[in-house]
């Protein structure tokens, strides 16, 4: 809203409360001139005091909702004024004596807001209004302790000790009943007890005040609740540290019953951090749920007690903050998965280490150790043999044996074509494979750390190609994609690929997520493999990316 709008708006509404300000008083005051006590300032200035305060509570609780007209102050602004009009009018016609008390225990009822959901409130409000134009009901002081017993348990009941941030206001509401049927009851049996003229003043200067007490303290409960209400809240989510948002939620809402349910589109239901489904309809016992959506769709949804997020602003400002606070928490869930699997992927490594130093020990002892000490014990028979030319051949044969061996285990640390580029290391990986290979590479170089996880990529492929699948043609293809380096494998075996039960595959998911990269695998039964990596090849994406978890 532009500036001048809000100022024109502003001035709008003030104009309107002192028109209505200056017409209350002025029927008022009229309203006593015209009372046959109008000579007696002990009763008819009490009387204007009591008709005044209600229009000022009205008008106060009026400005709260100026802004937002579904709040529910303006339905209790308008039950202030009706309480302020209908007193006055007792003045002028005997039959409207009682008039204000339909509103009053309207206003009470329905507390802190217009309607009332239950059938009892209803029926109450009814039977209040029904009472009020009717005077001998109140008028029979009998009646009226009876209807003030009947009245306090309803507020009691209609308000029973609950949930929610309108819990404060209700309670005030039971109180004020509570102070109201106590003045009237004491009220009527005084007059039941004492000479009438004796008791109707100090009975009606003790009804007065406990008037004027209820309309100060139901305008000082909405004026307080409804900005504090929303501040509070966000408040208080914003400086949560520790807990969940639920208890969160609960904790600031006064609602121990409310469930927090996020969005799962795989599974089309609402689901608690458990994965526990959220029930969202049908509803009974009180409760209601509220909808929170994300970029125009289902986010998340609060079950609560339906007595609560009754104003609309409220409601709003719990909707906002759970939007932005479960945002937060998906992404500190995110930060852990990420957390767990370096975590997981470290550790993996620190084993895939240590089960290659005991391979490679187990592997020099069992070749290249045992040849040489094969040889040494030959070349000491040869000493003292006379067919030495004989004895030396088979040390020879063992010490080309052994050379075969190191140079075998010294391509599996490094591997030897490399120093030409990633494209002749291939080439001469095809080679050596079994199953023909048809091969697409360029020659271009790239880092040193990126063409070492392209070739064991690739040489893991074709060794489970070898082993496991039956078939006819392989394909790598090794291109540059933007600052990708993408490689792909693909066969027309069998299919079933794991990417999760390999310890290959695996390995090979660690050593190309540590540059931060991808590696995906496409395997469905009898459709072949289809393996393809994705390296980055800019140092900075690499760095940012394998250490994301950490970082965080």
């Amino acid at each position: 809203m532009p500036p001048y709008a809000a100022f024109w708006t502003a001035a709008h509404v003030r104009r309107r409360e002192i028109v209505i300000g200056l017409a209350g008083g002025t029927f008022g005051v009229l309203s006593e001139h015209a009372a046959i006590v109008r000579g007696q300032p002990g009763v008819w200035l009490p009387d204007l005091a009591v008709g005044l305060v209600f229009l000022g509570a009205g008008l106060l609780v009026r400005r709260t909702a100026a802004v937002d007209t579904a709040s529910p102050a303006t339905g209790t602004a308008t039950l202030l004024g009706a309480v302020a009009v209908t007193w006055f009018a007792g003045n002028i016609a005997w039959p409207a004596l009682y008039w204000h008390r339909g509103p009053l225990l309207h206003l009470l009822l329905a507390y802190p807001g217009w309607r009332v959901s239950s059938r009892l409130g209803r029926l109450l409000i009814s039977l209040a209004y029904v009472a009020a134009v009717v005077p001998p009901i109140w008028g029979s002081d009998a009646v009226a302790i009876a209807l003030s017993i009947v009245f306090v348990a309803g507020v009691t009941v209609q308000h029973r000790p609950g949930t929610g941030t309108a819990h404060g206001a209700r309670r005030a509401a039971v109180w004020a009943a509570g102070a109201l049927g106590a003045v009237l009851i004491a009220g009527a049996a005084a007059r039941m007890t004492v000479t009438a003229g004796a008791a109707v003043l100090p009975a009606l200067w003790a009804y007065q005040v406990v008037l004027c007490a209820v309309a100060v303290g139901v305008a000082a409960g909405l004026r307080r609740s409804r900005p504090a209400k929303v501040a509070d809240l966000v408040v208080e989510l914003g400086e949560t540290r520790s807990g969940t948002l639920r208890d969160a939620l609960a904790h600031a809402l006064g609602d121990p019953t409310l469930q927090v349910g996020f969005w799962l589109a795989e599974r089309h239901q609402y689901v608690d951090p458990a994965g526990s489904p959220v029930a969202v309809q049908p509803l009974g016992g009180g409760q209601a749920a509220t909808f929170v959506t994300r970029n125009d769709g289902p986010f998340a949804v609060l079950v609560h007690d339906a007595a609560i997020l009754t104003d609309p602003a409220l409601a709003k400002a719990v909707a906002d903050t759970t939007r932005l606070t479960a945002s937060h928490v998906v992404l500190q869930a995110e930060v852990r998965v990420r957390l767990a699997e370096l975590a997981a992927s470290r550790r993996r490594l620190l084993v895939a280490g240590d089960d290659e130093r005991q391979r490679i020990e187990q592997r020099l002892r069992d070749g290249a150790h045992g040849r040489l000490v094969r040889t040494m014990a030959t070349l000491r028979s040869a000493a003292a043999d006379t067919e030495a030319p004989e004895a030396l051949g088979r040390a020879y044969g063992h010490l080309d044996g052994t050379l075969a061996d190191l140079q075998e285990l010294a391509r599996g640390l490094h591997p030897r074509e490399l120093a030409n580029g990633l494209g002749d290391a291939l080439a001469a990986l095809v080679e050596r494979n079994p199953t023909p290979v048809r091969l697409t590479t360029t020659n271009r170089r790239y880092p040193p750390e990126v063409e070492v996880t392209a070739y064991y990529v690739c040489a893991e492929a074709l060794a489970n190609v070898a082993k496991y699948a039956a078939t006819s043609q392989v394909t790598v293809e090794v291109a540059q994609r933007n600052d990708r380096l993408c490689v792909t494998i693909a066969d027309d075996g069998p299919g079933g690929a794991d990417l999760v039960r390999g310890s290959g595959l695996i390995g090979l998911t660690d050593r190309v997520e540590t540059l931060g990269g991808t590696l995906t695998v496409h395997s469905p039964p009898g459709a072949g493999t289809r393996l393809v990596a994705e390296l980055p090849l800019d140092t900075e994406q690499r760095i940012s990316s394998a250490d994301f978890g950490r970082k965080q």
